[in-house]
């Protein structure tokens, strides 16, 4: 926008000069040559003439006057533009660094070499640099040579593509293992030009090791659950959909991966007097939320 307002005044001052130079032109070509058609006297040519060229100085000075008033309030309305819209810029960079800031998650922009544009303050506390260390470099300052490939081979994957990707990031930061979620996507100038990429990571280490416990946990659970003989069932009133654990089909006898049996339907299940006793503690739970236990005797359909 701005080279487009500066070529405008451009060609402004390029008119103005071309106003003049043919004004000029003509005044000298046909005023001479209208006096001597209409004056012979020479000593009357000579005053004549002179008041000829104060009259040019005159018509001439106005017609700049004019003309130059017109470029310098074009000049004021783009420099006004200008000023617009850098402030607009400000403004935006100002929004963008506070919601950047706003986040737990490393916030940051590359060129297209991979050097650093931008980073928030969580990136520089992850990588422990300010950012004064990190902008203008790419990741071979920041990372392990085979960590510092992979990130920028997925960065110039993501400025080819143009597209947006997800992938987790198994790094080594200040001397721990990391493993960050990286999002990043193109990085375009106003034309819509791929110049670089934008991304947001976040340390998701602490959910993994959680979420690792918690699978070795349930598998635990599984293993003694299946010594114990323990099954779990699930009813869902508002929706009344049932799920079984298979130590459930197993108690029942029925065949593994068989789907559950809504209640009451698994009254062939149990003896008579043990069907009596489920029937009350379910009644007991669902009207008064009142928990129960108890035991139960299963009649399979071996006859077991």
């Amino acid at each position: 926008m701005f080279e487009r307002a500066r070529k405008e005044v451009f060609s402004s001052g390029f008119r103005i000069v071309l106003v003049y130079a043919v004004f000029a032109g003509l005044w000298i070509l046909l005023s001479d040559k209208l006096l001597g058609l209409l004056v012979s006297d020479h000593a009357r040519l000579i005053e004549l003439a002179m008041l000829k060229g104060w009259a040019f100085v005159a018509v001439t000075s106005t017609l700049l006057f004019v003309l130059i008033r017109r470029l310098l309030r074009r000049i004021n309305e783009v420099h006004q533009s200008e000023l617009a819209a850098l402030e607009a810029q400000r403004k935006n960079l100002a929004l963008l660094t506070a919601i950047a800031e706003g986040t737990d998650d490393a916030v940051f922009a590359k060129d297209g070499d991979g050097c650093y544009l931008f980073v928030n303050s969580t990136t520089c506390q992850m990588l422990g640099k300010p950012a004064a260390e990190i902008l203008g470099r790419d990741d071979t300052a920041l990372f392990p040579p085979e960590q510092a490939a992979s990130i920028m081979a997925t960065d110039r994957r993501v400025r080819e593509s143009g597209q947006v990707e997800t992938n987790e990031e198994l790094l080594r930061i200040r001397g721990s293992a990391a493993v960050m979620l990286a999002t990043k996507g193109p990085l375009c100038d106003p034309d819509g030009k791929v110049v670089g990429t934008v991304g947001i990571s976040r340390d998701i280490t602490a959910r993994q090791q959680v979420e690792r416990a918690l699978q070795q946990s349930e598998g635990r659970l599984s293993e003694a659950k299946q010594v114990a003989g323990l099954g779990y069932w699930y009813w869902d009133l508002r929706s009344g959909e049932h799920v079984w654990d298979e130590e459930i089909n197993v108690l029942y006898g029925r065949p593994t991966g068989s789907p559950p049996v809504p209640y009451p339907d698994i009254q062939s299940y149990f003896t008579a007097d043990s069907w009596d006793k489920l029937v009350a503690v379910v009644t007991a739970c669902v009207d008064a939320g009142v928990p129960d236990q108890g035991d139960l005797e299963v009649q399979r359909p071996a006859g077991e």
